[in-house]
Formats: C-alpha cells, sequence, structure tokens
C-alpha cells in the first residue's frame, strides 16, 4: 500500500506527459496541382519514410487537374495546404480564398525550366525568335510569364500561344517555332536530344520564385505545429536526397516511372539538387515574383507582406 501510494505523485506528474505522447498525429491534408513532378518527389519521399510521422503529421496527399482545381479544393475546405506560383496565391487571396504562405518551394528558382527548339532549329537563341510563335500551356501561365520576360529582356517581341499540353506535338510538327515547358517535361526532352534549350530561366530569371507551400488561415490558427511540421519534414526529405544521390536516384525511378539514367541524373543535378533545404519566405524575392506576373496583364494584386503568414518570414 506504502509502495501504491508513495507512486501516486509520480503518477500524476507523468499523466500528462503519457497523455502527449499518445495523442493523435494531425491530418494535413496537401493539395498538388499534377501528381508527378520532379520537385515533388521529396514530399512522396517524405511520406515513404516515415518523416510526417516523426513530426506528429498524418499526411494525406490529393493530386488535382491544375491549380485551379487545387485552389477550389482549398476553399472548399477539402484541403489544408495547397502548392502555387506565389501570383496564384495572391490572384486567390484577391478572390477572397483565405489562405496565406507559408513556406517557399521544394522549388525556389527557375532551375530545370526552359524555352526550347527543335534539335535541328536554325534558332540559336532568344533574339532569333523575334516575331515567332512559341508554344506556352496557357495566357498568363508560368510559361507564357517566363516567354514574356525572356523576350523583354532581349528587347524583342513574341508571339505566344496557348495549347493546354499540346505544346510538344505542335513544336513537333512545327506549327510553332519555341515551347516553354515545366523542369520535368523540358528534361525529358532535353536528355532525349529531340530539343535543345535556347533560353534557361534560372540564367534568364534568377531570384523567381515558382512554388510555394499556402495553407489556409483555418488550419494556421488552429494547428500551426502541424503546419511547421509539415513543412520541416519536406525540408529533411529534400536535405536527405540532395546528400544521398544513389538513393534519391532510385526513387526518382519508381516515382517517376522512367526508364532514362540520363533524364534521372539530370533531374536530380538541375532539380533536386536546387530544390529549397530552407522553406522561409525572402521578402524580396517574393516582391520580385510578383511583379513578373504583370506582363501577363495581372495587376493590382496584394502586397507580399500580406500574403505570408509571420512565422514564414526569413529574418
Amino acid at each position: 500500500m506504502r509502495t501504491a501510494q508513495a507512486l501516486g505523485p509520480l503518477v500524476a506528474l507523468l499523466a500528462p506527459l503519457l497523455a502527449a505522447t499518445a495523442q493523435a498525429a494531425d491530418t494535413v491534408r496537401v493539395a498538388l496541382p499534377i501528381a508527378v513532378d520532379v520537385s515533388y518527389a521529396p514530399i512522396f519521399a517524405a511520406k515513404d519514410a516515415g518523416d510526417y510521422a516523426k513530426h506528429n503529421v498524418t499526411v494525406e496527399i490529393t493530386a488535382y487537374r491544375g491549380a485551379g482545381a487545387a485552389v477550389a479544393a482549398l476553399a472548399a475546405g477539402a484541403a489544408d495546404v495547397v502548392n502555387l506560383v506565389p501570383s496564384g496565391v495572391a490572384v486567390a487571396v484577391k478572390k477572397g480564398v483565405k489562405i496565406k504562405i507559408v513556406g517557399c518551394g521544394p522549388q525556389v528558382t527557375p532551375a530545370g525550366w526552359n524555352m526550347m527548339v527543335l534539335s535541328d532549329s536554325p534558332y540559336k537563341s532568344i533574339n532569333d525568335l523575334a516575331g515567332k510563335k512559341i508554344a506556352v500551356s496557357s495566357k498568363n501561365s508560368t510559361t507564357d510569364i517566363y516567354a514574356q520576360a525572356a523576350a523583354q529582356a532581349a528587347g524583342v517581341s513574341i508571339q505566344t500561344v496557348p495549347l493546354g499540353g499540346s505544346e510538344w506535338p505542335a513544336l513537333r510538327s512545327k506549327q510553332v517555332d519555341a515551347m516553354v515547358r515545366s523542369p520535368t517535361q523540358s528534361l525529358e526532352l532535353i536528355s532525349s536530344g529531340q530539343v535543345r534549350s535556347v533560353v534557361d530561366f534560372e540564367e534568364a530569371i534568377p531570384g523567381d520564385i515558382p512554388e510555394c507551400w499556402a495553407a489556409t488561415e483555418e488550419i494556421i490558427k488552429n494547428k500551426p505545429d502541424a503546419i511547421k511540421g509539415f513543412v520541416k519534414a519536406t525540408e529533411e526529405s529534400i536535405e536527405r536526397m540532395q546528400k544521398d544521390k544513389p538513393a534519391a536516384l532510385a526513387f526518382l525511378k519508381s516515382y517517376l516511372d522512367h526508364p532514362s539514367d540520363d533524364f534521372l541524373n539530370l533531374s536530380h543535378t538541375k532539380i533536386i539538387m536546387t530544390l529549397a533545404k530552407d522553406s522561409r519566405v525572402d521578402m524580396a524575392a517574393l516582391t520580385k515574383s510578383l511583379g513578373i506576373v504583370k506582363l501577363g496583364g495581372i495587376t493590382d494584386l496584394p502586397p507580399a507582406a500580406d500574403l505570408v503568414e509571420n512565422f514564414a518570414i526569413r529574418r
């Protein structure tokens, strides 16, 4: 009896700690605009490796058909976090969607984004494409904005043609003179030898941020540690894939379902190695990224300071 009495205070002391340990992990529902992309590989690798569980987070990933559908899922309460171009966050906020940026990445530079021509094309640079047709995914998309930014920097005028996923067939049949594609698609074609790059946007638009994580204000308020855990675990997965190339290549081969070692190696070098191990937001870079979209006529966006959750700002 005396032993039980002696243990009583200790049990009372440990009870809150035991309860916290047994507490269920918070769920974070992640909306991605596409299912497969090299820059998203660390997210799926983190899930497989149990990185999120280490931060007491359960991550549910859903891929949607484009950024618009992913934002709609957040607005409808079906998702908590979305990956978007910064201007996409600003446009959503302008429309009344209550979200804030909680980190930038996985991509924080336009690494792998390219304007490409056929390998036997006579065009050698953006200057040679003055007045020519450049295939992009859609009007005011990242591909469209990047094409216009490169043309403006070179002092030439181009005609962007929105083709909604049919850019490569149009270039291959020479209906257009060049095209801009996202990193995974660009590097796949470049590694195949069918195209060559005339503009590497990592060099042409240094400092631009292609992707940010935005979370609903509700989950930021009610589960801030879950959001921080999601971002931190993703960073840890990126760092591991950068340090252990053989393991990263093995995962990429499975995730991308691609047989070409040249493509996988190029993807690791050009994309994985440039992803953000620190997702905190560089406000100057974010402001620059929001300014670039004015080339597409997107104006009157909320300022960068109104879009970012305070804990996510780099200081």
